[in-house]
């Protein structure tokens, strides 16, 4: 049992999705969606060539999956700064966030690729395509055919499969008396050594393979129609690897982060195929529908719970507070709102209304409830609220926030009436007894969940106002129990990127105005004076003139009052220009799995390291707690330093949690990393007209990373259901799967490594290691009980996150292969998934020997009575948590760009 599989039965219900649903239906993939960014110019050749790669990707993707699938439906997102476009449609649930496929600038890579952070057969994020890659042609010669390209790169997001070459590690050799492979799969794809010319057809040998500057150039005839996965700018290539064309030695990432699958395997048992799902259709392929859709001004309709049961603990106050600031300094101008109410009951309080300037934002404030009575009657207010959306035509593209506390045992009845009407239902439960199928809602109409408790402090509702508006950036939404005389102090940090209409909002709870305090990095002070405050609502709000300064703000936030005063403070901006790319911040769940939450944190599409990332969990009752996330590799994170930080959270209570993040640079240490794996290969060389043809070097991938400036970021994750949690006292944890294990040679002796598991997931510490050998890869894989086992006994675990080093010298015959693989257990002897596979190759005579040397310090040697040998390393497998093993004999490769890929 791995940390992936674990026994805990709870739903989760997404304030978003990753991406948008993408369906397969009778073999056809509908839903997809392109997106193109607001800052690339309107230009009809791009949509042209968008159009042309997807109707020639279809027939590529027919073919690659064996007759099983096709593009069918496929929706381009313009922006709206393209202005008036013919042909488009309104988007109903589609959004710019929630695209399949970002068209966009970045100013650190041209190529494409997919950003993926789930493991194995696990959707990924999105596909990034430069504009360049359509309106230039010489990406065909720099990567190959669009349409493969994009199957190539679909692979990557809709199947969880990985790249089968390597750029780091572009050879190997499998043992001793083998000739130097090139990463690849199949080994059939044959070509020959050459170094770069500017003379077509000049193709001079190389003097040693090893050097940077020697390319594999592959035949421009192959015997094999494998594999997209490796090059898929080769003419005959048109499948994937399968189980009989899979090249198991290969060192690439579909062997490490697969467990040595191929990527048919994985493709054929994704939810896409399995179980005989979507045969194989034998049809003349129809073009796919494209529809332009064009984003216009946000229409809004509130439908705010006005029951008895509001009056409780502040929540009509709370109600207001976070609805006037929406209205006054959240939604944007030319939206539309209107405003309805309901108890057992519904009455429109607002029709439509355009905000236009601060007289309407005023008028629409004026008619948000003040009194609340009667019973709960949701299904009510929601038809007033379409009733509103359809008076001047058609509620397709309309939101409606819907807000209540209470329960109504009658919500279903108007499930279906909603669920196809193209208007978008975001739901906000408040308190602990919100009706519990509220979550519907958001699921069937693609809108967002959110649920806050009745902790002043928490800020919940103004966080789920922020999250659904999406035109501004938090940088901090906090809050505070002040103790008589006390002070809530802290600090937020504006970069060069934002400040633009930068607003503090404070809100507070009793009648007594706290003393606010805001300095600037130029030590300026804004005090109450400088506030706007408004005493019935209980909200101070401070907009900064112009450009907020770059730097540290600070606030000091008093309670001048002889009671417990509860403040809520939140820090609102927009990017200072159109140029800069600020970082931006998103949050996801993992459903179906143990419960993981993921914050994806990126500036111009390059992940941001060594960032302090936190989430804040809070359940529907008020008790809270705090979890930090980690870009490192391993426990519930898949690839290190890839800018998505990951963490497992063990649910103790049942019923709706809410979370948000927080997010802040580390001073100095906080960095851009250009690079990302899952990327398409740039070729070197191809053939045109039975004549070699060089490509230009690949622009270098620079090893040094960029400085990010000091930032902030707050980000609402939206809600969750628990449904069921483990009897208190009973274990159902185990150790988290080990996923970055290590191989190295050392003279005569394997040196291992790998981060410690704990004994409940990543927590605590793990009783024993299991670590077993074997011949045959599958046995291992498959069979591990039955696998030779290793003595272990020498190693005392660590604590969890903890380096953990143990050697030994086994014996065997000389250039044997053998693979090597480890798990934990804990003290009920529950176990960890199987780890990654780690390859090694006998490089030397055996050693006899039959003594152990045991480090105190937990660097543990032995001696292996059973399996004494001396080798060579080669890492060739790998799961979700990934530190990369050392190649035997591997030729590694700088970070140049460049791939080198053959057969010696």
């Amino acid at each position: 049992m791995n940390c992936f599989a674990i026994l805990l039965a709870f739903v989760l219900s997404s304030a978003k999705v990753t991406s948008f649903k993408v369906k397969l239906v009778d073999n056809g993939y509908n839903n997809v969606v392109i997106a193109i960014h607001e800052h690339i110019p309107a230009n009809q050749k791009l949509l042209e060539n968008i159009k042309n790669m997807v109707t020639r990707a279809s027939g590529v993707l027919y073919n690659a999956t064996r007759k099983r699938a096709f593009f069918r439906d496929v929706k381009i997102l313009i922006p709206r700064t393209w202005g008036s476009w013919t042909g488009t449609q309104t988007p109903t649930y589609e959004t710019y966030n929630q695209a399949n496929v970002f068209i966009a600038k970045s100013s650190h890579r041209d190529g494409p690729y997919t950003l993926q952070y789930g493991g194995c057969g696990k959707e990924g994020r999105y596909i990034h395509f430069t504009p360049d890659i359509f309106l230039n042609d010489a990406f065909i010669n720099n990567y190959g055919p669009r349409e493969k390209v994009f199957v190539h790169e679909w692979a990557h997001l809709r199947w969880g499969v990985f790249n089968e070459y390597d750029e780091s590690t572009p050879f190997y050799r499998p043992n001793l008396k083998s000739r130097l492979e090139s990463t690849r799969c199949p080994k059939d794809i044959t070509g020959d050594f050459c170094m770069p010319s500017s003379t077509p057809g000049d193709c001079s040998p190389c003097d040693d393979e090893s050097s940077d500057l020697c390319v594999f150039t592959p035949h421009s005839t192959q015997n094999t129609n494998v594999s997209m996965m490796f090059m898929p700018s080769l003419t005959s290539v048109n499948m994937f690897c399968d189980s009989e064309s899979h090249n198991a030695e290969a060192p690439n990432d579909q062997n490490r982060k697969c467990d040595y699958r191929s990527t048919w395997d994985v493709i054929s048992e994704s939810e896409d195929f399995k179980d005989n799902s979507n045969k194989p259709v034998y049809l003349d392929l129809p073009t796919p529908t494209f529809t332009l859709l064009q984003p216009k001004d946000r229409v809004f309709c509130l439908v705010l719970d006005v029951s008895g049961s509001m009056n409780g603990e502040g929540r009509l106050t709370r109600l207001r507070q976070a609805s006037v600031l929406f209205l006054k300094y959240i939604i944007e101008e030319d939206s539309k709102v209107a405003i309805v109410t309901f108890n057992s009951n519904a009455l429109i309080k607002r029709y439509l209304t355009e905000i236009s300037d601060d007289n309407t934002r005023n008028q629409l404030i004026k008619d948000l409830p003040t009194t609340a009575e009667g019973g709960t009657n949701i299904c009510s207010g929601l038809q007033m609220g379409f009733q509103v959306l359809e008076k001047d035509g058609s509620s397709e593209g309309g939101e409606i926030i819907l807000l209540t506390d209470g329960e109504d045992s009658s919500v279903g009845r108007c499930f279906d009436e909603f669920k196809n009407k193209g208007t978008k239902i975001h739901s906000i439960a408040l308190g602990p007894n919100a009706e519990k199928d509220l979550e519907k809602f958001p699921q069937m109409t693609g809108g967002f969940m959110f649920s806050t408790s009745d902790t002043f402090s928490s800020n919940g509702l103004l966080d789920a106002f922020m999250e659904i508006s999406e035109d501004s950036l938090q940088l901090e939404n906090t809050g505070k129990d002040i103790e008589p005389k006390g002070s809530f102090v802290g600090k937020v940090e504006v970069d060069s990127a934002v400040g633009n209409k930068t607003t503090f909002l404070v809100t507070w709870k009793t009648d007594s105005t706290p003393t606010m305090l805001i300095i600037d990095p130029d030590r300026k002070e804004y005090k109450n004076n400088d506030f706007k405050i408004e005493e019935h609502l209980h909200i101070g709000t401070l907009q900064i003139p112009d450009t907020a300064k770059k730097g540290t703000w600070m606030y000091n936030i008093s309670n001048t009052d002889n009671n417990q005063q509860n403040v809520a403070l939140t820090v609102l901006t927009k990017p200072s220009d159109s140029k800069n790319s600020p970082v931006l911040v998103n949050t996801y769940q993992k459903p179906g799995q143990p419960a993981t939450i993921f914050v994806e944190i990126f500036q111009d599409f390059s992940p941001v390291i060594n960032a302090e990332v936190t989430a804040i969990i809070e359940t529907e009752k008020g008790s809270s707690s705090i979890h930090k996330l980690l870009d490192s590799g391993s426990g519930a994170d898949l690839i290190r330093n890839d800018g998505i930080y990951s963490v497992f959270f063990r649910p103790t209570t049942k019923g709706r949690h809410g979370f948000k993040v927080r997010v802040e640079s580390i001073k100095k240490q906080s960095k851009q990393e250009p690079a990302l794996a899952s990327h398409a290969m740039y070729v070197r060389s191809y053939f045109e007209n039975g004549a070699l043809h060089w490509n230009p070097p690949k622009p270098p991938v620079s090893d040094n990373l960029i400085p990010v400036e000091d930032f902030s970021r707050t980000k609402s994750g939206g809600a969750f259901i628990v449904t069921e949690v483990p009897p208190a006292g009973e274990d159902v944890y185990p150790p988290c799967k080990i996923t970055d294990f290590a191989a190295a040679m050392e003279n005569d002796t394997v040196m291992l490594s790998w981060t410690a598991p704990g004994d409940d997931l990543d927590e605590g510490t793990a009783l024993e290691y299991e670590l077993r050998i074997s011949g045959n890869v599958q046995e291992l894989r498959d069979r591990f009980h039955n696998a030779t086992k290793v003595n272990t006994t020498a190693i005392r675990p660590l604590p969890a996150r903890s380096k953990e080093e143990f050697s030994f010298v086994p014996e065997m015959t000389n250039d044997t292969v053998i693979y090597l693989a480890i798990r934990a257990l804990d003290e009920t002897g529950l176990a960890s998934g199987l780890s990654n596979i780690e390859q090694v190759t006998i490089a030397k005579p055996a050693v006899p020997t039959t003594t152990a040397n045991i480090k105190d310090d937990n660097k543990n040697t032995a001696r292996n009575k059973d399996l004494i040998l001396g080798i060579a390393v080669a890492s060739v497998a790998g799961g979700t948590c990934l530190i990369i093993g050392v190649i035997a004999y591997a030729v590694q490769k700088r970070r140049s760009g460049q791939l080198n890929t053959g057969v010696i």
